[in-house]
């Protein structure tokens, strides 16, 4: 079994229900993907919109053990994703991002790098995103040795919280968890 970290985000209803509501079944649908176990959660966090659209965001991250190859994730991820009324631009750079009901990204995967045009791992923004920091700090905990992306400028692995600490204090603060505990997998 592989761990890998899967980034969720919303900013629009969804089938009669908020962002909230949705977020928090999607996370059951992660329990239910092939070859795959949800280890944790992390706490719901709004942030503001970076380059996209509309309201405020509301992100997570989750912890996987799977088998699955990282493009065979990924595609369970999008599936998941058009289930949840995700339409995708074929514009694969806007100038803003449109709003959406749901944004499921894979963000690292043990063991693997990867820099195509279907699958970039690790995530290339993840390292300065507060909407991502933010919710893989919560996982920290569940990693066996401290979990390190690129630094975004020197490319050098850093941990979570080094990351964290080197956004600057208004990023930071544009992410805030919305629950004070980390919610932990069934």
């Amino acid at each position: 079994m592989t761990l890998a970290v899967v980034a969720l985000g919303a900013n629009l209803p969804f089938a009669g229900r908020s962002p909230e509501d949705n977020l928090r079944l999607v996370m059951l649908d992660l329990q239910a993907l092939p070859c795959s176990r949800v280890l944790a959660h992390s706490r719901l966090w709004q942030s503001a919109p970076v380059k996209a659209e509309g309201p405020v965001f509301l992100n997570a991250c989750s912890l996987l053990e799977t088998e699955l190859a990282p493009l065979a994730l990924l595609d369970s991820l999008l599936a998941l994703e058009t289930r949840w009324g995700r339409v995708r631009s074929h514009d694969k750079r806007p100038a803003l991002a449109p709003a959406r009901s749901l944004d499921l990204d894979l963000i690292w995967m043990e063991g693997f790098e990867s820099c195509t045009d279907q699958l970039q791992l690790p995530h290339p923004r993840a390292s300065s995103r507060s909407f991502v920091l933010g919710p893989l700090r919560d996982l920290t905990p569940w990693f066996s040795k401290p979990l390190a992306l690129p630094h975004p400028v020197t490319n050098s692995p850093w941990r979570i919280e080094e990351l964290w600490q080197a956004l600057p204090e208004s990023q930071r603060a544009e992410s805030q968890p919305l629950t004070p505990v980390v919610e932990q997998a069934a």
